[in-house]
């Protein structure tokens, strides 16, 4: 881990692959949201910003919706999951940046999702 200062999270987003995810972990109110925002409205990129802390996990996972598929044949009722129309929004834009938020405040449920 390193530890660098929040008017260099530009810097390192910048310098990562657009594959890598990045982790910015500090102290509550230092400015790490703030900086995030800042840059996706200078660089003009979509930021969808998910506050883990105040989600269960069929929000960020997607909720089971039973649909009908064939199996051998036959037409069963199965379960599947809706996916969230935050994953739809995040596909459409040409750059765009899922920022979550409050990450370690978030249930292990969410954590996992």
């Amino acid at each position: 881990m390193v530890e660098i200062e929040i008017n260099d999270i530009a810097k390192y987003i910048d310098a990562a692959p657009k594959e890598i995810n990045l982790m910015f972990i500090g102290d509550t109110g230092v400015g790490k949201t703030t900086a995030i925002e800042d840059y996706c409205k200078k660089n003009n990129i979509y930021l969808k910003t998910l506050i883990l802390s105040q989600l269960d996990a069929s929000e960020s996972l997607g909720i089971p919706v039973r649909v009908e598929r064939e199996h051998n044949g036959k037409i069963i009722n199965v379960l599947d999951t809706a996916i969230p129309s935050w994953v739809l929004d995040l596909e459409a834009e040409k750059d765009a940046i899922l920022f979550l938020d409050e990450f370690l405040c978030a249930q292990p449920s969410v954590m996992n999702s």
